[in-house]
């Protein structure tokens, strides 16, 4: 008489899906099955589907382990394997995958010492100054209209026995001092939810080769560039702007702040990563007081010295040097594996609206 067999596995054991994800991740689901004989009772078939099925199986993870009872002895037990994975097209410079993004406004507060003043246009005309006092107004006591309202008077001249310092702009100039005003701001933040294969964070990346820059006979040596895990790169571009164009956003407009992860689980291929951008416009050919400045990135810091002048009225304050100072070091975001335009979210051939907007306008 032939011997039974102790475990049989069933001909569709391995069988399984693979479903790609709205955001173009992947899941993938295997199950395993088995009928397995001379068990005494449910601990001794798990113990058994355990042996039979091990945590990790070639990337992924045992989520369900399921002995079912049959009779004499006999059980069949099923096994379910599943992970995510990303699929990743390097032509792009991307190591990731994109998943989603949001915008915001943020509001706070700014010191400033100085009224604003307008720009210059593109082509000035020669010797062109902005007037610094293009936006602020003088009233004194006992000065109105024709019809008797409270009027302006002029700056930097004598009305009604009352001269009118010309501050060139300064605000809140007492004696010494020029005082300033805090005034609300608001700044662009984003965040970018991107997918990376989890082994990129801790591990680092192939080295790129590329060739160096050619000799005096024209030869140009292949060079090696070592590419760190990602966790490193997050680390380094953290609390930095960018050096190059990112996001359409001008060099100096870009602050990058701590990027984020959920719980990666054990056994897992893919790691969801946020990032989270602010933006902060450039000012160009402005002026403050009579002193044009060229260039004020978003994250520098306008540094205003004043000095002090003897006019009719007494002493007064004005600009005196203008200071632009970078605080905050740049770095190039391409690093982050994640390119430098925003990614196309949408599903439309020609980048307006969604695939299914030209259907609907077909059937119409």
């Amino acid at each position: 008489m032939p011997r039974i067999p102790e475990v049989i596995e069933f001909g569709d054991s391995g069988s399984g899906n693979l479903v790609v994800n709205p955001d173009g991740s992947q899941s993938r689901s295997v199950i395993l099955k088995w009928l397995v004989s001379g068990m005494s009772g449910y601990d001794a078939a798990e113990a058994k589907g355990k042996q039979l099925a091990p945590l990790i199986l070639n990337g992924h993870r045992r989520v369900r382990c399921e002995p079912q009872v049959i009779g004499g002895g006999w059980y069949q037990i099923t096994a379910e394997y599943a992970n995510g994975s990303i699929v990743v097209d390097p032509t792009d410079g991307c190591l990731g995958l994109f998943g989603s993004w949001g915008f915001d406004f943020e509001s706070g507060t700014e010191h400033i010492t100085q009224a604003w003043s307008d720009s210059l246009p593109d082509t000035p005309a020669q010797n062109t100054i902005v007037n610094p006092n293009a936006y602020v107004l003088a009233f004194i006591a006992g000065n109105t209209d024709p019809e008797g309202r409270p009027a302006t008077v002029p700056i930097g001249e004598e009305t009604n026995g009352v001269f009118v310092p010309d501050y060139r702009g300064a605000i809140g100039v007492d004696m010494d001092q020029v005082k300033g005003a805090d005034i609300p701001t608001t700044s662009l933040s984003w965040n970018e939810t991107w997918h990376f294969p989890a082994k990129l964070l801790t591990e680092p990346r192939p080295p790129l080769k590329r060739l160096g820059m050619p000799d005096a006979t024209g030869q140009r040596d292949e060079i090696t560039i070592e590419q760190p895990p990602l966790l490193d790169v997050f680390t380094a571009c953290t609390a930095k702007v960018n050096k190059t164009k990112f996001r359409g956003f001008d060099v100096g407009e870009v602050l990058m702040g701590p990027p984020r992860s959920p719980q990666i689980h054990a056994g897992s291929s893919m790691a969801s990563v946020t990032f989270h951008f602010s933006r902060r416009k450039n000012r160009t050919n402005f002026f403050v007081g009579d002193i044009g400045v060229s260039l004020c990135c978003g994250w520098d810091h306008l540094d205003i010295h004043y000095e002090t002048q003897s006019e009719a009225a007494g002493v007064v304050k004005k600009p005196r040097v203008v200071y632009v100072v970078r605080t905050i070091e740049r770095v190039d975001f391409a690093q982050l594996g994640i390119g430098d335009a925003f990614p196309t979210y949408w599903l439309g051939e020609d980048g307006i609206g969604h695939q299914f907007d030209k259907f609907l306008g077909e059937v119409a």
